[in-house]
């Protein structure tokens, strides 16, 4: 009889401590949807400007400038445009950022020693297999020559056979200081018309990723 007794409370026991985990899980994924990774730059005023000079510090280009709230000044919100820059293709021709506006653009910092970068990056395959027609990927290697190359990053695509837009940041690392940079992978979506409408630092699931190319289709 005590052992029956005991079976029934260890039964009860187990259901408890599962049903609590369940709603622990539950809890955690409406507190971490994939939404709250981004930050969502037209949800906040200020505009990011500032030209493309390679010796821009982090700190002068990492923050937008402040300005005032559409209620203060009477006027419309300004825009956070995204700032031009100078990278590289495999062949070292010299490509800036804006030669691609006209499209929603995904830059992507990036870099083959890099785990989460790594980690990611089937994910941004499959969507660039889905979207590569209406979106631009820009996958920018962080090359500084060191730690990572154009030969190491070039290689590791085709040994894990992705057919992404590989650009490299060899003009003295511009896109890394003028978006402020400063840890990977770094995620940004651009609509057609130059506007940084999000941004995400860390890795990206699929969901996210979805979540920010919907928002730079819809003011395509």
């Amino acid at each position: 009889m005590n052992k029956y007794v005991k079976l029934v409370l260890a039964i009860i026991f187990f259901v408890g401590f599962m049903a609590g985990v369940f709603v622990l899980y539950q809890n955690l994924a409406v507190e971490y949807k994939p939404e709250q990774n981004l930050v969502v730059e037209n949800n906040v005023g200020g505009t990011i400007s500032g030209a493309t000079d390679s010796t821009t510090s982090k700190e002068e280009t990492a923050e937008p400038q402040t300005s005032q709230s559409p209620e203060e000044s009477g006027e419309e919100k300004q825009k956070s445009m995204a700032m031009d820059f100078i990278m590289t293709n495999k062949s070292g021709e010299e490509i800036h950022l804006l030669d691609f506006k006209g499209k929603p653009i995904i830059l992507n910092f990036w870099a083959s020693w890099c785990g989460p970068c790594k980690a990611e990056l089937p994910d941004f395959q499959a969507a660039f297999e889905k979207y590569g027609d209406d979106v631009q990927f820009i996958l920018l290697n962080m090359t500084d020559g060191h730690q990572e190359t154009v030969d190491t990053a070039s290689k590791y695509m085709e040994k894990e056979g992705y057919t992404m837009p590989v650009y490299f940041d060899t003009m003295d690392m511009q896109g890394s200081y003028t978006y402020g940079v400063s840890a990977i992978p770094t995620t940004f979506f651009i609509s057609a018309e130059g506007e940084v409408i999000a941004y995400a630092s860390g890795m990206l699931d699929a969901e996210t990723l979805e979540y920010g190319i919907s928002l730079i289709l819809e003011e395509n």
